[in-house]
């Protein structure tokens, strides 16, 4: 490429860095990518035969933070229990979408400067199934580790989310406003985020928590970080109406909190999303359509 080329590429990449994710042209994405790329934001680069926008990260940290897929939680806690330090997508064959590495980047940005994270925890991009996971579209998050001062913290949605109880917003059936329970009925649909202690009074201390209360509230602060990212950033309603909050009107960002449980034999519920958050980039069938003309690599 050409020193012209390059300036054209940086200039794209500085408007690009302004405009949400969901609202890239691909050749904005590419310019972002390939700039992460140089100046050492992500690892190397391997592009897949015939993938026009798909790439493939061969390490394992992104914007200085590093992402680990868990193998295991500890079952009564909900902590990670042991987890894997490997490439961001790890099939040769498939690839990220240039646009799902921007949101990783900014996912990674955002819960290290304002959470502390040095660590993110997940169950991976990839799936057997013709989905956005398949497509390179989609991750499923744990969670976060890191230290405040020389003391080591874990925050993860197992762990800090689906243990706590909740406490109905409204009457349903015969259960009154504001009992509390271990979990909502299964055929309710007007979930609130439990974390949110300003519509639930139940909130409990568990014994693992290092940080004891302060550790609810710093969970509710970054898994609501997480939440508005995605849904700004991603997608989380096809029909174009968001970006939402957690509750009855989300659709396409799965958590303990979701509004349904799973419809057999789709995982496709909250039931399904006890330990993670599914976010995504475009529909379950097809990526966000904004192309143009692609730019060389």
């Amino acid at each position: 490429m050409t020193a012209a080329d390059d300036l054209t590429r940086d200039i794209m990449a500085l408007g690009a860095t302004m405009v949400r994710v969901r609202d890239l042209t691909l050749s904005q994405a590419w310019a972002l990518v390939e700039g992460y790329s140089r100046d050492g934001t992500i690892p190397t680069l391997v592009l897949p035969k015939a993938r026009d926008r798909k790439v493939n990260i061969t390490g394992a940290v992104i914007a200085g933070v590093e992402f680990r897929y868990v193998k295991t939680f500890n079952p009564q806690t909900g902590q990670v229990k042991d987890s894997w330090s490997r490439p961001i997508q790890t099939d040769p064959t498939l690839g990220l979408d240039v646009r799902m590495v921007v949101l990783l980047v900014r996912l990674a940005r955002m819960l290290k400067n304002n959470h502390g994270a040095s660590t993110i925890y997940h169950l991976g991009f990839e799936s057997a199934a013709e989905d956005m996971h398949r497509d390179g579209r989609a991750m499923d998050f744990v969670g976060i580790g890191g230290k405040h001062g020389d003391k080591a913290f874990e925050i993860n949605v197992w762990s800090h989310w689906k243990l706590q109880p909740v406490q109905m917003p409204v009457a349903f059936g015969q259960i009154a406003e504001g009992t509390k329970l271990a979990d909502w009925p299964d055929a309710f649909h007007e979930t609130n985020f439990r974390l949110d202690a300003t519509t639930n009074q139940f909130l409990e201390v568990k014994s693992w928590f290092a940080g004891g209360a302060a550790e609810i509230t710093a969970a509710f602060e970054m898994f609501k970080a997480v939440y508005d990212l995605a849904a700004a950033q991603g997608m989380d309603r096809s029909d174009g109406v968001g970006p939402t909050s957690i509750g009855s009107q989300s659709r396409n960002i799965f958590h303990p909190d979701y509004f349904k449980v799973s419809t057999p034999p789709d995982k496709d519920g909250r039931n399904d999303h006890f330990q993670h958050i599914h976010f995504q980039i475009g529909t379950r069938s097809s990526p966000m359509a904004r192309q143009d003309r692609w730019l060389p690599v």
